[in-house]
């Protein structure tokens, strides 16, 4: 079981995210925001933050580049709609541990969430 951040500015995408992830994983917070992710994210020490791009008040590749600084160690996935394939790119100086572009399948989170984090 790992702990959860999710960083997603659509209400019903949290919702569907939350759904594909309990009971397997715990949900240690939500948020719409940029900074509110970057600061939960100090606050919870999740295992991973799903991480949308674009948020409310910000950019989510900005987001996970700031918590990559302050913990390297927190993996991240971004669950985006955008499909530019610089955007993909650029995700990777970061670097992100998985890019799931939606609509994408609860076995798609949950294989992506499986091979990010260190087996046991």
């Amino acid at each position: 079981m790992a702990d959860i951040l999710i960083a997603e500015d659509a209400p019903l995408q949290q919702t569907i995210i939350q759904q594909f992830l309990q009971p397997a994983h715990s949900i240690v917070g939500c948020t719409t925001e940029e900074d509110e992710a970057v600061e939960l994210t100090a606050k919870h020490d999740p295992d991973m933050v799903i991480m949308d791009l674009d948020l409310a008040d910000g950019d989510g590749m900005t987001a996970a580049r700031r918590i990559k600084d302050r913990s390297p160690d927190t993996k991240i996935i971004v669950s985006t709609a955008l499909v530019a394939e610089d955007v993909k790119e650029r995700t990777r100086e970061i670097p992100v541990e998985a890019y799931l572009m939606k609509p994408y399948s609860e076995n798609d989170l949950l294989e992506a969430i499986e091979s990010a984090l260190p087996s046991e």
